[in-house]
């Protein structure tokens, strides 16, 4: 394919952002902080033009891409050229996109839902409030954690930041010992603190009492929705985990989160499905016929 890719740079974010808010993509998967944070883990490089974007992403397959975001008019050249190689396959489309490509390219493509890559949004205001049946598990573990643990919050500065950095260090050493999911991502973590104000990433971190406990960070991906990025907790007691990422929530300006993908992983599918998200941005990926 006749459109090389380049390594996905901190000064590349200007140029993506304004190509993602201009074709109103709202979705985590194509925000250049995500992209940015995962490049390494998922082989990520980035196509760059005037009037569309695309990333390849090698954890995907040898020609594997999220669905351009940009003008009709370029995302359908790129599919053009690129439908000419070999093992040239789209994931990360929302289904939108997915019926525009069967117009465009009618009887060519094959597609299939993708449920483990969707996305899971919330209500802040219900996670504020904790209102009503659907939010009363919630609402037992907050005031669990706020009658026996002494819980305190902080946005995260340079004054914490250690604090929270010790927490993502302890969570991937538990992880580690136990063979569990997760560990070799860690440094993901990491870099979305250390680079938060590059990334436009903020956070809290819990304590209970004077020891840390839990952290959560993330970013606006629009006016309206806020993306978290980082959920980690140390903390064995019941409902911590929880009260952490509403120690966030409590504290944001837009009406929605956005909790990204379960990865197909039960133990976060339970718990993304627990905290009643009120929508889901559905992912689909197509190959040629």
């Amino acid at each position: 394919m006749n459109q090389n890719t380049k390594p996905i740079l901190l000064e590349d974010r200007q140029a993506v952002e304004r190509l993602r808010e201009q074709y109103g993509h709202k979705c985590s998967s194509h925000a250049f902080s995500s992209i940015y944070l995962w490049k390494e883990a998922m082989g990520l490089s980035l196509l760059l033009q005037p009037d569309m974007y695309a990333v390849k992403c090698m954890r995907q397959g040898k020609n594997a891409w999220f669905f351009p975001c940009g003008s009709r008019k370029a995302v359908r050249e790129f599919l053009k050229e690129g439908m000419k190689e070999p093992d040239f396959t789209l994931c990360y489309m929302r289904p939108g996109d997915v019926k525009w490509v069967n117009r465009q390219f009618p009887g060519i493509w094959e597609f299939r839902p993708c449920p483990e890559s969707a996305e899971y949004l919330y209500d802040v205001q219900g996670h504020r409030e904790l209102k009503g049946k659907a939010y009363a598990n919630m609402r037992t573990q907050v005031h669990k954690v706020e009658r026996e643990y002494d819980p305190r919050s902080q946005v995260i500065d340079r004054s914490n930041l250690g604090d929270a950095l010790s927490v993502l260090e302890e969570w991937s050493r538990r992880r580690q010992e136990e063979d569990q999911w997760g560990a070799e991502y860690e440094d993901v973590d990491e870099k979305a603190l250390l680079l938060r104000k590059k990334l436009g990433i903020w956070g809290v971190i819990l304590y209970l009492g004077d020891r840390p406990a839990a952290v959560t960070a993330g970013f606006y991906l629009n006016r309206d929705i806020f993306d978290v990025a980082v959920a980690k907790s140390i903390s064995t007691a019941q409902g911590v985990s929880y009260y952490g990422k509403r120690e966030l929530f409590r504290r944001l300006s837009c009406p929605l989160i956005n909790m990204e993908e379960d990865l197909g992983i039960l133990g976060l599918k339970r718990m993304k499905t627990g905290m009643r998200p009120v929508e889901m941005n559905e992912m689909w990926e197509g190959w040629q016929r």
